[in-house]
């Protein structure tokens, strides 16, 4: 089983769009193939990783963090050292930083990323944390952006643009749950597919129900963490 987002997701990429833009149902669990389920970020991080992807997270507050999807010590630092010889950038461990970036830095960290997605040496996803506090929407009124609005703007939509990034496999996905995110790169042509995540399905509630039930009659200690989180 497959979440019918996620088959959006990948009819879009064989067509050869790089970006998108995924809104609606965030926060909720993820299940599919009968894995345990997880919260939507996590499990994109480990499904893109199955599919032989370096996760690059992204933030305004954390900068670029790698997703840590079980992979062992020795390759999560292969992985670290080969992003930054690719982008020229720093990682940040731990916890979010107090102020987000200033311009500077936003304009390293844009570039370095930009120098990643049109590499072809690996395959390399984005997953953008809060795209709306890179890109807000100014409904029309520009002069409402700040100057580190204006430059992530750019960057973002020539993302998905990029002829060399599109030659790529590489992605960009941006997470924003209320979808507030500047009309530049939700329009037709800006270079991102917006997916909405609905609810889950009769089906896979279904299949979830009974997940949890398998595991509560083998005493496993999931059930009673997925239960406290769900209630």
């Amino acid at each position: 089983m497959i979440a019918s987002f996620l088959r959006q997701v990948e009819e879009d990429f064989r067509s050869g769009i790089r970006g998108h833009i995924l809104t609606g149902n965030l926060w909720d669990y993820v299940l599919a193939d009968g894995k345990r389920p997880a919260r939507l970020g996590p499990f994109l991080g480990t499904w893109l990783e199955a599919q032989g992807y370096l996760v690059v997270l992204v933030s305004r507050s954390g900068g670029c963090q790698l997703a840590d999807g079980g992979t062992d010590a020795r390759r999560l630092q292969e992985s670290a050292a080969w992003f930054q010889r690719q982008s020229g950038l720093g990682l940040r461990s731990g916890s979010a930083r107090e102020d987000p970036l200033a311009l500077a830095e936003l304009r390293e960290m844009l570039i370095g990323l930009t120098r990643l997605l049109r590499q072809t040496e690996r395959r390399v996803a984005l997953l953008v944390d809060y795209p709306q506090h890179f890109a807000p929407s100014t409904q029309g009124m520009a002069a409402l952006a700040s100057q580190e609005q204006q430059l992530a703007l750019e960057h973002l939509h020539r993302w998905g643009i990029d002829e060399r990034v599109r030659a790529t496999d590489n992605r960009v996905i941006l997470l924003a749950p209320e979808g507030l995110v500047h009309e530049l790169l939700t329009e037709a042509g800006g270079g991102y597919r917006v997916v909405r995540v609905g609810l889950p399905s009769y089906e896979e509630r279904l299949d979830f129900l009974r997940l949890l039930l398998g595991l509560s009659e083998r005493g496993r200690s999931e059930f009673a963490v997925l239960e406290s989180e769900l209630s």
